[in-house]
């Protein structure tokens, strides 16, 4: 079953993202007269396609991705007309443009998606600091428990998430500004990441390695025991203990003393909420069992951080869609770079298996975070290609430009020469990306 949700969460993903891409270079070459002969999603052998026009429309073997193919010199039965239609009779302006729509419109969609999650309201830790580890930049800074991160680096952050993400983006900066509020008063204090590279957080996230710890005080229910009352009455991972017996609790220690003072032969009456729906709200009347002279229930508690539902007004969330988009894309090209430099490990690439595993993850979250990973896959697609490789959209874009300064265009033996080193490059990458995958999977990371 795990597997199967992965799998429809990998092809819902990718067919969306494929035709969105693939649609931006479609209607770009449509909106110029340019003649469109086919309009495939996915590679290789077509299973299905129909004619509508002038175009063809398939489906193809392979769900990898997807192209549209426009007409050119070698086509037969061209009239005049059509000629005067076909890409590489385009003026290079018009053809960069056809070009560049395809990553533009994958920017575009994550953009969308952003707004609508901060529209909806997502469920996030609230960036209310813990009391910091000994040694950490956060301890350094006097940072207390109860202080309310406002924003980093300038950018308003609502949560935890919004704190990684801007900390992600700024791995290998000296001086990171961030504000915080502290009762009535607002303050900054100066943190740095420098010689910190995407690596040295891989598993860790920035704002555990600068002790940036979220406040842990909500008791949640980290499992139940096998055939125990809690599980009987239908606890579950991920439920917040609100009250016991009606009276409000906001600590561990608090839950397990109000359900062990719970008198003998009484049920224990639990408020709870799930981390998932926070808003929501219910009451369980559990029968507890006595164990060595103890009120047992069978539940195992964990602390977690306040949750709060970050949803924002139509004016914010389009400025925070905004600054999302923004920020990851700055993380995608540092984490391009880095690795291009080899400050950053090749393990870093993912490939299909783990694009569907977090497909699978995505989509067992929910809508929001499906969304949410829908446009951080759409960010990831439209930016890799943009990178200058001849076989990618950014490698023809340059060599739009190159054939501009020289006042003419490549031979077409050179330009073959060129795709096929693009293409063995991708083949390379691919590889990586697929040993990691493997390796991730076989070692059950």
């Amino acid at each position: 079953m795990s597997f199967l949700l992965g799998l429809a969460g990998f092809l819902l993903t990718i067919g969306i993202i494929v035709i969105v891409h693939e649609g931006g270079h479609f209607f770009t070459a449509k909106f110029f007269n340019i003649k469109v002969t086919r309009f495939s999603f996915g590679m290789g052998p077509v299973l299905w396609r129909r004619r509508k026009g002038e175009t063809e429309y398939c489906f193809s073997a392979l769900p990898l991705g997807g192209y549209v193919r426009m007409a050119d010199e070698a086509d037969a039965d061209l009239t005049e007309e059509d000629r005067s239609r076909l890409y590489t009779r385009q003026a290079r302006w018009k053809r960069g443009l056809v070009l560049f729509a395809g990553p533009a419109t994958n920017f575009i969609l994550a953009f969308f998606l952003y707004v609508m999650v901060g529209a909806i309201g997502t469920p996030d830790f609230a960036a209310v600091m813990g009391t910091p580890p000994a040694g950490t930049q956060a301890a350094s800074e006097n940072v207390r428990q109860g202080d309310r991160v406002l924003s980093v680096n300038g950018a308003p952050v609502l949560g935890i998430t919004d704190m990684n993400v801007e900390l992600f983006g700024l791995a290998g900066s000296a001086d990171i500004p961030v504000r915080f509020s502290r009762g009535d008063e607002t303050f900054v204090r100066h943190f740095s990441l420098a010689g910190v590279s995407l690596d040295d957080m891989s598993g860790r996230p920035p704002v555990i390695h600068l002790g940036l710890v979220p406040w842990l005080r909500d008791p949640v229910v980290a499992g139940t025991v096998k055939d125990s009352p809690a599980e009987k009455a239908g606890l579950a991972s991920g439920d917040r203990i609100l009250a016991v017996n009606g009276a409000g609790v906001s600590s561990v220690q608090e839950a397990v003393e109000a359900i062990g003072a719970t008198p003998a032969g009484s049920p224990v009456r639990l408020t709870l909420s799930n981390i998932r729906t926070p808003e929501t709200e219910r009451v369980v009347e559990i029968m507890p069992v006595t164990s060595e002279g103890r009120t047992v229930v069978g539940i195992r508690i964990r602390a977690l951080p306040e949750m709060v539902v970050v949803r924002l007004s139509p004016v914010d969330a389009v400025a925070a869609g905004w600054r999302k988009v923004k920020s990851i894309t700055t993380l995608q090209a540092r984490g391009v770079s880095q690795m291009a430099t080899g400050e950053a490990c090749t393990k870093n690439l993912t490939g299909p298996i783990g694009i569907a595993d977090m497909a699978g993850d995505a989509v067992r979250g929910g809508f929001v975070p499906f969304l949410e990973y829908l446009a951080l896959i759409s960010i990831a697609i439209g930016f890799m290609n943009l990178i200058p490789v001849p076989v990618l959209d950014g490698g023809q874009l340059v060599v739009l430009g190159l054939e501009g300064l020289r006042g003419r265009d490549f031979s077409e033996r050179t330009k073959n020469w060129i795709g096929k080193a693009g293409f063995g490059l991708m083949l390379v990458v691919f590889a990586f990306a697929m040993n990691n995958d493997l390796t991730r999977l076989f070692e059950g990371v």
